[in-house]
């Protein structure tokens, strides 16, 4: 039997999307906890820094210090750094190298999911 988000068509998910926007984030990505579905509802009434620096990594993979200036922070704030982890911690974006951390190198891209994620905010 198929997950039932892939037996929605594309014009009756963006409606469900527009009316029950968390029940559609819990079905599509079921065992998703509550924190989670209250960042989606919280981001479609809100545009808070969750939602701009995701949408920054979805355009270009960025590093924190890249994403601190494109906000137009004078230098990384922590308020930054805890909405990178909070992130990170809901999946929906990654580091570019997994294994080092703390390289010079390192950035950040978006995951399938943070993508999902992003189509439900611009469908409003």
């Amino acid at each position: 039997m198929k997950p039932v988000h892939t037996q929605l068509s594309m014009s009756l998910l963006k409606h469900t999307i527009l009316t029950l926007p968390s029940f559609v984030f819990r079905l599509m990505y079921t065992g998703q906890n509550h924190e989670q579905q209250h960042e989606l509802q919280h981001e479609l009434q809100h545009e808070s820094l969750y939602g701009k620096v995701l949408r920054l990594i979805q355009v270009k993979t960025s590093s924190t210090q890249e994403l601190s200036k494109a906000l137009g922070q004078k230098s990384i704030s922590g308020q930054l750094y805890t909405t990178i982890n909070k992130l990170k911690k809901d999946g929906l974006i990654v580091w570019t190298i997994p294994n080092t951390p703390k390289s010079s190198k390192q950035k950040y891209k978006i995951t399938q999911k943070g993508s999902v994620f992003l189509q439900m905010l611009n469908s409003q």
